[in-house]
């Protein structure tokens, strides 16, 4: 009866085990893979507007085909990078993600309340204001601090129909990704 107890009890923590491992390190190791392939994807600190679903599918994953995907792979090694969009007057986010898949920051055109605006990209440790939280207001830039030096940038504009498509595709080829 001992033999039995111990070998259930053992049983019970070894899927304990794999589950827990299961649920905390997939995840992750899928999203640094996502963020690698997706950086790969494009010319370092230049944009690259993603031109078809097929695409934005393939180097993204899942994605929405009402929207326009962008992608900007970034390195800050050397250089911060700069960012300038215009902000359309539908549905546009940028989100930055980390080499490993992290998210670093979001901002949509809900929060930006404005038709243009300028971040830079920097190291964590670069000395300077503090990373934005708050959206930029007219006139002002950002600061997004990363962890990391690379990763990629991901912009997101709404077209949902194909002349809409086209005026997404030439609004995100208005921004800029560089560090100059």
């Amino acid at each position: 009866m001992k033999g039995s107890l111990f070998w259930i009890f053992a049983t019970i923590l070894l899927a304990v085990g794999v589950h827990l491992a299961t649920i905390l390190l997939i995840p992750r190791l899928e999203g640094g893979e996502r963020a690698k392939e997706a950086m790969a994807a494009g010319e370092l600190n230049k944009l690259t507007i993603l031109n078809s679903n097929e695409m934005a599918y393939k180097v993204l994953g899942e994605t929405n085909p009402d929207l326009v995907y962008a992608i900007c792979p970034f390195d800050i090694t050397q250089k911060p990078v700069v960012v300038t969009a215009k902000v359309p007057g539908r549905y546009w986010s940028m989100a930055v993600y980390s080499d490993d898949g992290d998210s670093l920051y979001t901002l949509n055109d809900k929060q930006v309340g404005v038709e243009a605006f300028y971040a830079k990209l920097v190291r964590e440790s670069s000395s300077g204001p503090p990373s934005g939280s708050a959206a930029p207001r007219d006139g002002e830039s950002l600061t997004i601090r990363s962890p990391s030096d690379r990763g990629i940038i991901i912009f997101r504009s709404f077209a949902g129909d194909n002349a809409e498509r086209e005026r997404a595709r030439e609004q995100l080829a208005q921004t800029t990704c560089s560090n100059n």
